[in-house]
């Protein structure tokens, strides 16, 4: 079975529920997930979270991962978190690189794009070529 670069390849498992009810720690610890990691010669990271239009990120979930960025910056590399919507219908595939940004955490801050209704894929792009050009100059 062939498979394009990025797309499930064994889907019936990639819908299966994860249960995580049995890690729950010190009260009120349990795992997060992060939805995608892209990571570029062990010197630029990018965090993506997707979430269905309208719902917010779990405040524990945020604060979990932007420490991860914040560590990862301070260990002297580029890292960014992407948070991204989509208005996908349940039983679709969601079209990650076309999610709408809705905010960036890198360096200590939220920020929001500067156009209204960037892609993930745009912006990913633009972080890259922000961050290698300043690298450059």
């Amino acid at each position: 079975m062939s498979v394009k670069r990025g797309e499930a390849y064994n889907r019936e498992r990639y819908v299966q529920i994860k249960d995580y009810s049995g890690l729950l720690f010190e009260r009120n610890i349990t795992p997060t997930d992060i939805d995608g990691l892209l990571e570029f010669g062990n010197k630029i990271f990018v965090f993506i979270e997707i979430k269905c239009e309208g719902q917010e990120m779990p405040d524990g979930q945020e604060l979990a991962l932007t420490r991860l960025v914040d560590d990862v910056e301070r260990a002297g590399k580029d890292a960014a978190l992407i948070v991204a919507t989509h208005k996908t219908k349940e039983d679709d595939d969601i079209d990650c690189a076309n999610a709408i940004v809705s905010k960036r955490y890198r360096k200590g801050e939220w920020t929001t794009p500067f156009t209204a209704g960037t892609t993930l894929k745009e912006d990913i792009d633009g972080f890259l070529a922000f961050i290698r050009g300043s690298k450059a100059a």
